[in-house]
């Protein structure tokens, strides 16, 4: 004879005239909170993604292992080396690069970059400014993505000035981020010029979005120091014979706009600032 189980005298199957226990239901599992894991590395059914896993703030049921959310996977724009000054610069590592290059100039007539390479890939301009009241001073972006500094033979920038032939002041500085978006590396950008005004702020707000970050250069026609907005890390800031540029930089938090500003740290004659939105990827 076989000695029915504690469960099974529970649910009275030894009598054949008992009822059968109720049949299991699924549990649901339900979940309204959102969540981040910034910077982590995360492994889900064997592959490994680096970056930040969001999910949307909406219920999610695993009933009968069937998931309702969706999850997205973004990584923030970052440095992926140090700010340098000149014209060489040794790319940094990482995926989804961009490779950012400012110029500043100061002249006695009015100068703008018409072409810059890199290890002869060309360059875009991605945003410039120029005020002349006397001489001028000038701020211009330019950038390279992925696909150029792969192809790039060499580590130095050839640059093409257009306008007067003189040359007075020239500035450069360049970084290279990472985790950016590829199709469009840049999002808003905005400038502003003034021979009053100081501090400079950038002349309409930009929007931003988590993860993205946000890039100033100034350019000023004295030579002396600036100061970057508040929250901004300064990424370089150089002084030539009779002017100054300056670079910085902010990461994003959260979604919302931006007008940077810089600060001029003795008087002001004229000046430049750009800034300009790089988005994630």
């Amino acid at each position: 004879m076989i000695k029915p189980s504690a469960a099974n005298r529970a649910y009275g199957l030894c009598d054949p005239n008992a009822e059968a226990p109720p049949p299991r239901r699924s549990r649901v599992i339900r979940s309204t909170r959102a969540f981040t894991l910034p910077a982590a590395a995360l492994i889900l059914g064997g592959l490994l993604m680096a970056g930040s896993l969001s999910a949307f703030s909406s219920p999610t049921d695993n009933a009968g292992n069937t998931w309702a959310a969706a999850a997205v996977f973004a990584a923030d724009v970052e440095l992926a080396n140090g700010w340098t000054t000149g014209l060489t610069h040794a790319v940094g590592t990482g995926n989804d690069r961009l490779l950012i290059f400012v110029a500043g100039m100061e002249n006695n007539g009015d100068r703008d970059l018409t072409a810059v390479s890199y290890g002869g890939q060309a360059m875009t301009q991605a945003n410039q400014q120029v005020i002349c009241s006397g001489f001028c001073a000038r701020n211009e972006v330019w950038y390279l993505d992925e696909a150029g500094i792969q192809a790039a033979g060499g580590t130095g920038f050839a640059v093409t000035w257009g306008g007067v032939a003189n040359a007075f002041d020239e500035m450069y500085s360049a970084v290279t981020l990472r985790n950016v978006d590829q199709a469009t590396p840049i999002g808003d950008t905005s400038s502003a010029a003034t021979t009053t005004a100081n501090p400079i702020q950038v002349a309409t707000a930009l929007n931003v979005t988590t993860g993205d970050m946000v890039l100033t250069g100034a350019t000023s026609g004295n030579a002396s120091s600036y100061t970057p907005d508040t929250g901004y890390t300064e990424g370089t800031d150089q002084a030539a014979a009779s002017s100054t540029m300056a670079t910085a930089y902010l990461s994003i938090t959260s979604n919302g706009t931006e007008q940077p500003s810089a600060t001029y740290d003795a008087a002001i004659n004229r000046q430049t600032i750009t800034g300009t939105v790089i988005n994630h990827a």
